[in-house]
């Protein structure tokens, strides 16, 4: 039996129409997304239908609880009105009601069942939390949700980095990213192939080159850089590099006053792109 993981695509539609063009050589016998399928760049929607018309098992992602918050009834108002969440209302603002509820009914996990009762569990940061991943820190609280799984494997995106251990009799994988990977791999796609043999899993991390001046040429040629504000220019840049610039801008870098204006949050965003020796090369898109 062979089973394919696939996550973190964040609206990268040329990244997900690689991995698919893979797959169709892989020829697996199940599919599975592991969520954050949209997120903050323009192909989402085109991201989301497509995953929606293959028929396959889908997991929600932070990505697409950030989404559902923006359309709460009771919204999140940090999510609604922070200038920080001005990626996330880009996508979340184009949703139609009946994406939202698809959204909605989307699923924390998925089992698959595997031969033997080896079964695979798959869910987007760890069993229970869609914003803690098994590959920082397993605490007690976890591990009890770890346990609970009674899949021997487990596989999860989140981090956008392949990653796999043995932990207390569970086998635990991250995917890597079809559509942000995080380590300097630019124009590539992240996903991985779990094949059952001799009892086991087997566990086979795949890197597929994608379309990478299309991708670019998607953003620019859209209202994404205008509407996204500074932090759009981070994840811009994170498509660009392959490198991870939103996470460190906001934890190591960002005071923790955060800017009322949008001119504020552009001065504190250009400062660490200077730092980071990256200004120069972003400007000129913007």
């Amino acid at each position: 039996m062979k089973i394919a993981v696939m996550a973190d695509f964040h609206g990268n539609y040329q990244g997900l129409e690689a991995i698919l063009a893979d797959l169709e050589k892989e020829a697996p016998d199940v599919i599975v997304s592991a969520g954050d399928m949209l997120g903050s760049l323009p192909g989402s929607r085109r991201v989301w239908h497509k995953l929606k018309a293959l028929g396959i098992p889908l997991v929600r992602g932070n990505q697409e609880e950030y989404m559902l918050a923006f359309h709460n009834a009771a919204p999140n108002p940090l999510i609604k009105e922070s200038l920080q969440f001005l990626p996330i209302r880009y996508i979340a603002g184009q949703l139609t009601a009946q994406e939202v509820k698809e959204l909605g009914e989307l699923p924390m996990g998925v089992c698959i069942a595997g031969p033997g009762g080896d079964d695979v569990f798959v869910c987007h940061a760890s069993p229970n939390d869609l914003f803690h991943s098994f590959a920082l820190e397993i605490d007690a609280k976890m591990a009890a949700e770890i346990h609970k799984v009674a899949a021997g494997t487990i596989v999860a995106g989140h981090l956008h980095r392949p990653w796999q251990q043995v932990w207390q009799g569970k086998q635990l994988v991250m995917t890597g990213s079809g559509g942000l990977p995080l380590r300097g791999n630019t124009g590539h796609a992240e996903y991985v192939i779990l094949t059952h043999r001799a009892e086991a899993w087997e566990i086979t991390h795949k890197e597929i080159p994608y379309d990478f001046g299309e991708v670019v040429e998607d953003i620019v040629q859209s209202d994404y850089l205008e509407k996204t504000g500074p932090i759009g220019w981070l994840m811009f840049d994170e498509v660009l590099t392959a490198e991870s610039r939103v996470f460190p801008f906001l934890v190591e870098y960002c005071p923790e006053e955060l800017p009322e204006s949008l001119a504020g949050w552009q001065d504190v965003v250009i400062g660490y792109l200077k730092q980071v020796g990256r200004w120069d090369a972003l400007k000129d898109y913007l």
